[in-house]
């Protein structure tokens, strides 16, 4: 299976390197972006599918699990701000909670792998956190 699953890895982390200026670039504005010259429209759809090839992966290869590590940092962040000094101590909190209390509600449901369930409740926020500005907007 990792011999399925490493090489989109690995090309996915090869051109997020190769496109890493263009990366700095573009997350400073989007006026200013294309002040540099850049073409933020390509760069946007590049930098999804490069996303989705990444993150795909990560769960191939560890599950849907991953997911937790990808998304509830994020919505701490909202609710919290910037502030690193409690975000990374809750991020770890809330993402056991958050297992944990999947793994109650899969126990609850006979037959209801706790994979799927993750899956199901993280993946539509995960899809929005892909459209940040409306995400955000929506808060």
């Amino acid at each position: 299976m990792l011999g399925v699953i490493a090489p989109p890895i690995l090309v996915g982390l090869l051109l997020a390197q190769l496109v890493a200026y263009q990366l700095t670039i573009f997350s400073l504005d989007r006026d200013v972006a294309q002040g540099l010259g850049q073409n933020t429209r390509k760069m946007r759809l590049f930098l999804l599918l490069l996303v989705l090839i990444l993150s795909a992966g990560a769960v191939a290869l560890v599950g849907s699990l991953a997911l937790i590590g990808l998304i509830i940092p994020h919505l701490l962040r909202l609710w919290m701000g910037q502030s690193y000094r409690y975000l990374l101590p809750l991020a770890g909190l809330a993402g056991a909670s958050f297992l944990l209390w999947c793994d109650l509600l899969a126990l609850l449901l006979p037959g209801t792998p706790l994979n799927a369930l993750v899956s199901l409740l993280l993946l539509p926020i995960f899809l929005i956190l892909m459209r940040k500005g409306q995400f955000y907007d929506a808060f």
